[in-house]
């Protein structure tokens, strides 16, 4: 995860999500290893899940237009995101 790996970055950040006895909850850290790992390689499952937690503000400050940005990422990475983006569109008028 920490090489950019997306698919590991994205198990990482999920358990960091759910928090274990392992491994405390920590959406900030998670959101954080997401960018890392979105910098380094764009992958729609990636984009797709830092997008839901900025659009919600777990881990990070509520950011419609920045969730909105990241769908459309997603979206060009080949992962469905038209419900999402006409939420946020709508969100944003």
């Amino acid at each position: 995860a920490a090489q950019g790996n997306a698919h590991a970055a994205k198990w990482l950040a999920t358990q960091l999500l759910e928090g274990s006895s392992e491994l405390p909850r920590d959406e900030g850290a998670a959101v954080r290893l997401l960018e890392a790992c979105s910098e380094e390689e764009e992958d729609g499952d990636v984009l797709f899940l830092l997008a839901e937690l900025v659009r919600d503000g777990r881990g990070a400050p509520r950011d419609p237009e920045r969730a909105l940005e990241l769908f459309e990422l997603a979206s060009i990475q080949g992962r469905d995101t038209r419900v999402e983006r006409a939420v946020l569109r709508r969100e944003l008028r």
